[in-house]
């Protein structure tokens, strides 16, 4: 997907504020095109339906993450109204210790080839660090892709998540993404 579809696609999904750069949809297309297994996307929005388009082509499977009852239900009837497949699972914040994140729905696979890491969002205790405390054994040999890698708090997490899961990861585009890969 080029960046100007990519662009003209977040315009008509109405939430500029947060939609995620035209950039970053075009790298997530590109992993998710490349991905042999299934995607894991936190939080849910725009790329949820770009990537249910591209898992109808690919054979994967799309889950999403989203802790609001109205953004997910937002987002169920734009994948309804395109004929698109994709799980939105209702995931309230919940403390796990030190750090606030995603209640793990029970139905979540076991394993997954790509994370679309774009929530909760930082205000969130502890922002994005807990996808690997509470699910790296999920991830194994996983590439993350994390949005807004100029921000200082999710270039900690990046840092934290190398040292105490052997994560390798790089900047992307001046700060706008990270990529990273989880040791298999």
């Amino acid at each position: 997907m080029s960046r100007r579809t990519a662009s003209r696609l977040l315009k008509g999904w109405h939430n500029e504020g947060f939609s995620a750069d035209s950039a970053y949809l075009s790298a997530v297309m590109k992993y998710a095109f490349a991905a042999r297994g299934n995607i894991l996307e936190c939080g849910s929005g725009a790329t949820t339906l770009l990537l249910a388009a591209t898992a109808e082509r690919t054979g994967t499977r799309v889950h999403a993450l989203e802790h609001m009852p109205e953004w997910r239900d937002r987002v169920r009837t734009a994948l309804q109204r395109f004929s698109l497949a994709a799980e939105v699972h209702l995931a309230p914040l919940v403390q796990h210790g030190p750090f606030n994140w995603y209640e793990i729905p029970e139905q979540l696979p076991k394993d997954f080839a790509l994370v679309i890491c774009d929530g909760p969002p930082s205000t969130t205790l502890g922002g994005r660090y807990g996808l690997l405390p509470c699910l790296h054994r999920h991830l194994r040999g996983a590439v993350i892709l994390m949005d807004d890698a100029e921000r200082s708090g999710e270039q900690e997490i990046l840092a934290r998540w190398q040292q105490e899961f052997g994560l390798e990861f790089h900047i992307v585009e001046p700060g706008i993404y990270a990529v990273a890969k989880l040791p298999a």
